[in-house]
Protein backbone atom coordinates (compact mmCIF):
# COMPACT_ATOMS: atom_id res chain seq x y z
CA UNK A 1 0.00 0.00 0.00
CA UNK A 2 1.41 3.40 -1.12
CA UNK A 3 1.35 5.64 2.23
CA UNK A 4 2.37 9.54 2.13
CA UNK A 5 2.70 11.41 5.54
CA UNK A 6 1.32 7.78 7.28
CA UNK A 7 -1.85 8.14 5.72
CA UNK A 8 -3.22 5.66 2.89
CA UNK A 9 -3.33 7.55 -0.42
CA UNK A 10 -6.26 8.40 -2.12
CA UNK A 11 -5.36 9.11 -5.78
CA UNK A 12 -9.10 9.82 -6.69
CA UNK A 13 -9.16 12.23 -9.36
CA UNK A 14 -11.22 13.27 -12.39
CA UNK A 15 -10.45 14.99 -15.43
CA UNK A 16 -12.55 17.51 -16.83
CA UNK A 17 -11.95 18.64 -20.20
CA UNK A 18 -12.98 21.82 -22.26
CA UNK A 19 -16.33 21.99 -24.49
CA UNK A 20 -17.37 25.05 -26.49
CA UNK A 21 -20.42 26.04 -28.27
CA UNK A 22 -19.88 27.94 -31.43
CA UNK A 23 -22.97 29.69 -32.70
CA UNK A 24 -23.37 30.68 -36.50
CA UNK A 25 -21.05 30.25 -39.34
CA UNK A 26 -20.30 33.63 -39.73
CA UNK A 27 -17.81 33.74 -43.49
CA UNK A 28 -17.84 37.80 -43.71
CA UNK A 29 -17.85 40.53 -41.68
CA UNK A 30 -21.71 41.71 -42.27
CA UNK A 31 -22.95 45.12 -43.98
CA UNK A 32 -22.99 48.83 -42.44
CA UNK A 33 -23.38 49.09 -39.25
CA UNK A 34 -22.94 45.14 -38.12
CA UNK A 35 -19.28 45.69 -39.05
CA UNK A 36 -18.78 48.07 -36.24
CA UNK A 37 -19.91 45.90 -33.70
CA UNK A 38 -18.56 44.31 -30.34
CA UNK A 39 -14.98 44.83 -30.36
CA UNK A 40 -14.53 47.54 -33.76
CA UNK A 41 -12.14 50.85 -32.37
CA UNK A 42 -13.69 53.09 -35.08
CA UNK A 43 -15.16 54.61 -32.73
CA UNK A 44 -14.03 55.95 -29.44
CA UNK A 45 -17.16 53.96 -27.46
CA UNK A 46 -18.98 51.13 -28.22
CA UNK A 47 -21.86 49.36 -26.69
CA UNK A 48 -23.49 46.24 -28.05
CA UNK A 49 -25.83 43.47 -26.94
CA UNK A 50 -26.55 40.68 -28.72
CA UNK A 51 -29.02 37.57 -28.16
CA UNK A 52 -28.23 33.86 -28.33
CA UNK A 53 -30.94 31.31 -28.21
CA UNK A 54 -31.68 28.29 -25.91
CA UNK A 55 -31.75 26.25 -28.70
CA UNK A 56 -28.36 27.48 -29.75
CA UNK A 57 -26.69 26.95 -26.88
CA UNK A 58 -27.56 23.04 -26.10
CA UNK A 59 -28.64 22.88 -22.58
CA UNK A 60 -27.14 23.87 -18.80
CA UNK A 61 -23.94 24.96 -18.77
CA UNK A 62 -21.12 26.81 -16.35
CA UNK A 63 -19.95 29.70 -19.00
CA UNK A 64 -16.44 30.17 -18.01
CA UNK A 65 -15.20 31.89 -21.42
CA UNK A 66 -15.96 34.04 -24.31
CA UNK A 67 -14.44 34.01 -27.46
CA UNK A 68 -14.47 35.93 -30.95
CA UNK A 69 -13.40 35.14 -34.06
CA UNK A 70 -11.28 38.31 -35.84
CA UNK A 71 -11.28 38.80 -39.36
CA UNK A 72 -8.88 41.86 -38.78
CA UNK A 73 -7.27 43.67 -36.37
CA UNK A 74 -6.32 46.82 -35.59
CA UNK A 75 -3.37 49.21 -35.89
CA UNK A 76 -0.97 50.89 -34.35
CA UNK A 77 -3.78 51.51 -31.56
CA UNK A 78 -5.61 47.95 -30.37
CA UNK A 79 -6.35 48.61 -26.66
CA UNK A 80 -10.05 49.50 -25.60
CA UNK A 81 -10.69 51.35 -22.18
CA UNK A 82 -13.16 50.36 -19.41
CA UNK A 83 -14.19 47.17 -20.63
CA UNK A 84 -17.51 45.68 -19.12
CA UNK A 85 -19.47 42.41 -20.01
CA UNK A 86 -22.68 41.60 -18.61
CA UNK A 87 -25.09 38.41 -19.38
CA UNK A 88 -28.87 37.85 -18.27
CA UNK A 89 -30.98 35.02 -19.31
CA UNK A 90 -34.37 35.88 -20.99
CA UNK A 91 -37.31 34.85 -22.80
CA UNK A 92 -37.32 37.75 -25.55
CA UNK A 93 -36.57 36.12 -28.74
CA UNK A 94 -35.74 39.34 -31.26
CA UNK A 95 -34.50 42.96 -29.75
CA UNK A 96 -36.62 45.30 -30.45
CA UNK A 97 -34.58 48.12 -32.71
CA UNK A 98 -33.83 51.51 -31.77
CA UNK A 99 -33.45 51.04 -27.97
CA UNK A 100 -31.21 48.71 -25.89
CA UNK A 101 -32.11 45.86 -24.39
CA UNK A 102 -33.04 46.66 -20.42
CA UNK A 103 -30.10 44.82 -18.72
CA UNK A 104 -31.92 44.99 -14.64
CA UNK A 105 -30.73 41.74 -13.14
CA UNK A 106 -27.91 40.98 -15.33
CA UNK A 107 -24.67 39.84 -14.30
CA UNK A 108 -21.04 41.04 -14.46
CA UNK A 109 -18.86 38.25 -15.89
CA UNK A 110 -16.22 40.78 -17.27
CA UNK A 111 -14.30 44.24 -16.03
CA UNK A 112 -10.95 45.59 -17.34
CA UNK A 113 -9.47 48.85 -17.57
CA UNK A 114 -7.08 48.10 -20.73
CA UNK A 115 -8.03 45.07 -22.72
CA UNK A 116 -6.19 44.28 -26.26
CA UNK A 117 -9.31 41.96 -27.51
CA UNK A 118 -7.19 40.21 -30.05
CA UNK A 119 -3.16 40.04 -31.10
CA UNK A 120 -4.14 37.16 -33.80
CA UNK A 121 -6.76 36.42 -36.26
CA UNK A 122 -9.11 33.73 -35.74
CA UNK A 123 -10.08 32.80 -32.30
CA UNK A 124 -9.57 35.01 -29.51
CA UNK A 125 -11.13 34.20 -25.98
CA UNK A 126 -11.95 36.00 -23.05
CA UNK A 127 -11.49 34.37 -19.65
CA UNK A 128 -14.93 35.42 -17.26
CA UNK A 129 -16.28 35.20 -14.24
CA UNK A 130 -18.17 31.93 -13.99
CA UNK A 131 -21.60 32.42 -15.66
CA UNK A 132 -24.28 29.29 -14.85
CA UNK A 133 -26.79 28.99 -17.30
CA UNK A 134 -29.66 27.60 -16.63
CA UNK A 135 -30.14 26.17 -20.24
CA UNK A 136 -33.87 26.86 -20.43
CA UNK A 137 -33.81 30.76 -21.33
CA UNK A 138 -31.61 33.02 -23.85
CA UNK A 139 -28.97 35.00 -23.25
CA UNK A 140 -28.09 38.44 -23.68
CA UNK A 141 -24.44 39.46 -23.67
CA UNK A 142 -23.84 42.85 -23.28
CA UNK A 143 -20.16 44.46 -23.99
CA UNK A 144 -19.37 48.64 -23.43
CA UNK A 145 -15.98 49.76 -23.48
CA UNK A 146 -15.11 53.32 -24.04
CA UNK A 147 -13.50 56.55 -23.77
CA UNK A 148 -10.30 55.42 -25.30
CA UNK A 149 -9.39 59.33 -26.74
CA UNK A 150 -8.78 57.87 -29.92
CA UNK A 151 -10.81 56.03 -33.33
CA UNK A 152 -8.82 53.78 -35.44
CA UNK A 153 -8.77 52.67 -39.38
CA UNK A 154 -7.93 49.66 -39.54
CA UNK A 155 -10.03 48.52 -36.90
CA UNK A 156 -10.70 45.09 -35.00
CA UNK A 157 -13.42 43.24 -37.02
CA UNK A 158 -15.28 39.99 -35.72
CA UNK A 159 -16.95 37.35 -38.33
CA UNK A 160 -21.14 37.76 -38.70
CA UNK A 161 -23.26 35.17 -39.09
CA UNK A 162 -26.82 37.17 -40.70
CA UNK A 163 -30.28 36.10 -39.40
CA UNK A 164 -33.99 37.03 -39.41
CA UNK A 165 -34.94 38.85 -37.01
CA UNK A 166 -32.29 41.73 -35.08
CA UNK A 167 -30.14 40.06 -32.57
CA UNK A 168 -27.81 42.61 -31.97
CA UNK A 169 -27.98 46.25 -30.83
CA UNK A 170 -25.00 48.69 -31.67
Amino acid sequence: VLTAFGEAADFTFSLVGESYVEIGNGTGYGSYPAYYSTWCNYWENCHTQTLYLASELGGPMDITELGWKFERLATPNNWLLNVQINIVETSVSAFTAGAYFDMTGATQVYSNANLIPATALGWNKIDINDFVYSGVNNLVIEIIWGDNGYYESPYFRTYKTNGSVNRTLL
